[in-house]
């Protein structure tokens, strides 16, 4: 369906609205004038905050350990080999987890944003530019704000020692299951099972039919599904194989 021409463009305020609440309505103004930088700079202010709060709350050392407990070939070395690696991880995780909060939305925007375009354009026949794929799904991973704000609240309410960054709400299948003894390969899969990658899907997949013109949301679905599909078949084989 061809998006209907618009009266004005919309200001930024209302395509962050929009998104969350009227999606076709904000990708028919973010396709026509596609900019992505503002919601990647939301996004990586929500991560940071995160990352700041979990350093004061919960603390780097929480995570390290917790996930060498549940990796058999930690447990297997020196408690002083163990100890050695602990605090070089709590060195090492409190830059990382900074530098990544800045980088990692931009870069997985820039990276969605070209497989998406290739994809779509290769199974659907359609002409989207990247800086409107950029636009799309940038705008499209604004849901992390809320998931974000959420785990920020959940680690509040929860005593330190029992937030799990690998898996902060119970909003997927993995949170359902036993860690210790499901196989890893199934609480890989489990884990990818979650709301907020579903909206988020279903919010490329509009933005995809708006920028495709005569695609139906359906149709979209399945060039922004295979991708995902693909990455959580390769999340899968790494936890088998390196878990």
């Amino acid at each position: 369906m061809t998006p209907p021409p618009l009266e004005q463009p919309q200001s930024e305020l209302s395509r962050i609205t929009n998104v969350l609440v009227d999606p076709r309505r904000a990708f028919s103004d973010i396709v026509v004038r596609p900019r992505w930088f503002i919601p990647v700079l939301i996004v990586s202010m929500f991560t940071l905050a995160f990352t700041m709060v979990y350093s004061r709350r919960v603390g780097w050392e929480h995570m390290i350990r917790q996930s060498m407990d549940q990796n058999s070939r930690m447990q297997q070395m020196p408690a002083d080999q163990r100890e050695q690696a602990v605090q070089m991880g709590v060195k090492v995780g409190a830059v990382m987890g900074y530098v990544q909060s800045v980088v990692v939305p931009g870069v997985m925007v820039l990276i969605v944003g070209a497989v998406l375009m290739f994809v779509a354009n290769g199974m659907l026949g359609t002409q989207i530019r990247y800086p409107q794929m950029l636009g799309i799904t940038a705008y499209a991973f604004l849901t992390s704000v809320v998931s974000i704000a959420l785990m920020i609240v959940v680690m509040y309410l929860k005593p330190a020692e029992d937030f799990d960054i690998q898996n902060p709400l119970a909003f997927n299948a993995g949170a359902f299951l036993n860690r210790e003894t499901t196989p890893k390969w199934l609480f890989s899969i489990a884990g990818s099972l979650d709301l907020f990658s579903f909206w988020t899907i279903w919010l490329l997949s509009v933005g995809v039919s708006v920028a495709g013109r005569n695609i139906t949301v359906g149709k979209a679905a399945g060039a922004v599904v295979v991708p995902w599909l693909i990455w959580v078949g390769v999340k899968m084989c790494w936890a088998s194989l390196f878990a």
